[in-house]
């Protein structure tokens, strides 16, 4: 059963199907930005990147957004051993000084943007979305899924400090993730 049709399946996160969505341009790296290991899965952040507003699924989610940012994650399940599926919750807005990402854009343009979820097969994300972060990706397809998330909105500065707070984990059991770094 492919990774799509499991998502599917479960009731805790919505999934679309766009074909190829090389739809950021993020920077390269031989390193994640932040790596954290849970009971039942190890949560990364491989990279943040920039929607290019131009391109259709870009261009149909952030609609009226003057700017997007892409956060791509790898989901992996710890013990291979493990049946279930992958959890996600729904909730994606980060942090700036204190703020949500979302209150600042309908601060500053008086609209409400919502984050779009895509999730990938690892193989396809690694040889056909983003090549680039090969190298940091060490996971197989059996136990892991690559999620990335557009966030429409304003465009903030190089280097500003965000953070957020994610739910994940495996088979319906949310495990905490915060998260701290800078926008590239």
């Amino acid at each position: 059963m492919s990774k799509q049709s499991i998502f599917r399946r479960s009731m805790l996160i919505a999934v679309f199907a766009f074909g190829t969505a090389a739809t950021s341009i993020g920077h390269a790296s031989d390193h994640p930005i932040a790596s954290y290991s849970g009971k039942k899965v190890n949560f990364t952040l491989l990279d943040i990147g920039t929607c290019i507003v131009t391109l259709p699924l870009c261009a149909t989610q952030s609609a009226g957004a003057p700017h997007a940012y892409v956060f791509y994650f790898l989901l992996e399940r710890r013990n291979k051993e493990e049946s279930g599926y992958p959890t996600l919750h729904r909730d994606f807005d980060f942090f700036v000084d204190g703020k949500t990402y979302t209150a600042s854009t309908k601060a500053d343009l008086d609209k409400e943007f919502e984050a779009l979820i895509v999730a990938e097969d690892v193989g396809e994300f690694r040889s056909e979305i983003r090549p680039d972060l090969a190298s940091v990706i060490r996971a197989n397809d059996e136990d892991a899924i690559i999620i990335y998330i557009i966030v429409p909105g304003i465009k903030l500065k190089r280097g500003t400090p965000i953070s957020a707070k994610y739910f994940v984990g495996w088979d319906s059991e949310f495990e905490e993730f915060n998260i701290t770094t800078k926008l590239p």
